[in-house]
């Protein structure tokens, strides 16, 4: 929030204090003049676009896909041939070369292997997108909360410093006494001191969405209205499991189980190609090649590991189950949390908000008619504020439940 701007702004009510306009046709004119400060409004879709664009742990993400895809070309590896020098015959020197090669299913499931865990490395770029998606929106949430609370107290400070600084003409013309005067003033002392506060806030959390974000240009964002609102309140909770973090617990499930299949052909027996002169320098090219298989004859090795492998699946599927129970059961807590604050933020824009607009517009015809005492009205407005503080509760609330909803289903 452009804080110069608010200040300018404030100034302005001071030096027109007999022509102040009521509350919220205040509030409506700060809120149409706030794009002349040079600062850019980013919407929630841009900023989510400029972190995704940005940020290190997608850039990581997307590295580990790329590793693990390079992994899946070298799936059939050979061991470095066994070069060597003989003499068989004690009369002259030869060359020798050997070659071991596993039974082919090693190289097949050792292919699953990579191609499973170039899977997980994808559902873990997956939720990296998720994951700042949410963030993205929650500090986004954040800003339009304290900008809207800003305006508010913006709107509100300007009225109380009016009617302290009419308390104080009316109290040297007798017309009220000193309580009063004093209870006007400690009034607008207590909520000029809020405003001060909340522009802190407010800097600090347009601050996290351009940090967070990587924005270089100067932050805006603009506040909750209850159009707005209106609009994107729906209660479909019904959106298409895609939670990366169940689509990587099965990912893991099937690495787990390729393993065992893989340990399970590395029990096979193998194969040894080769080629050795053993007989004379004259002797026929096709008696110097060598052929046999490798026995797995050291079978608790063998066994260990298959066992190991399938301890490991049995503890991935059950890592897995306990993914979808959390999953379901936080499903199920954002869906009554939606629900639940979707009836209360429903209250103030269909009826609540005009309410108290029309108790904010009497209270100031009444106090201008002399029907009711300042002490009065300034309570009224003290009560009108409150509610309307907890109107931006509730719609921080909302938006909260459902960035939470969106967060946990996975969806855009």
């Amino acid at each position: 929030m452009n804080i110069k701007f608010l200040s300018n702004m404030n100034s302005l009510i001071m030096q027109n204090r007999q022509q102040f306009a009521p509350f919220v046709a205040l509030f409506m004119v700060t809120l149409s003049v706030i794009d002349t400060q040079g600062q850019t409004m980013y919407t929630e879709a841009q900023v989510i676009e400029s972190a995704l664009a940005t940020h290190p742990s997608l850039k990581a993400a997307s590295s580990s896909v790329a590793s693990k895809k390079e992994n899946e070309k070298a799936a059939f590896s050979l061991p470095g041939p066994n070069i060597y020098t003989q003499s068989p015959a004690g009369t002259f020197y030869t060359i020798g070369i050997n070659q071991n090669v596993d039974f082919p299913t090693v190289y097949s499931n050792q292919k699953k292997v990579y191609k499973a865990e170039t899977a997980l490395a994808e559902s873990q770029l997956l939720l990296s997108k998720q994951e700042i998606t949410w963030n993205a929106r929650t500090y986004y949430n954040t800003a339009k909360y304290q900008t809207t609370l800003l305006l508010y107290l913006f709107a509100q400070d300007s009225l109380y410093a009016a009617l302290s600084n009419a308390a104080t003409k009316q109290f040297d013309a007798g017309e009220i006494d000193f309580m009063t005067k004093t209870f006007a003033t400690v009034q607008y002392e207590n909520i000029h001191q809020k405003f001060i506060l909340q522009q802190i806030e407010t800097d600090n959390s347009l601050q996290d969405v351009m940090m967070y974000c990587n924005l270089s240009e100067e932050l805006e964002v603009t506040p909750y209205s209850a159009s707005d609102l209106s609009n994107q309140i729906v209660l479909d909770t019904s959106a298409k499991f895609s939670n990366a973090q169940l689509t990587m617990a099965k990912r893991e499930t099937e690495i787990a189980q390729s393993k065992i299949k893989l340990e399970k052909s590395k029990a096979m027996p193998g194969f040894q190609f080769g080629y050795l002169n053993q007989v004379n320098k004259n002797s026929l090219v096709q008696y110097r090649f060598q052929a046999g298989i490798t026995l797995p004859l050291w079978w608790w090795q063998y066994s260990g590991r298959i066992k190991s492998a399938k301890a490991h699946a049995e503890f991935t599927r059950q890592q897995e189950e306990a993914t979808i129970l959390s999953y379901r059961m936080n499903l199920n807590g954002a869906q009554t949390h939606v629900n639940s604050s979707f009836g209360n933020l429903k209250y103030y824009l269909e009826t609540g908000l005009q309410h108290l607009n029309e108790l904010e517009s009497s209270s100031q015809k009444f106090y201008a008619a002399g029907e009711i005492d300042l002490t009065t009205h300034l309570r009224t407005l003290n009560d009108v504020m409150t509610l309307r503080f907890n109107f931006v509760e509730a719609a921080r609330e909302y938006n909260e439940a459902v960035i939470m909803l969106k967060f946990i289903n996975g969806t855009n």
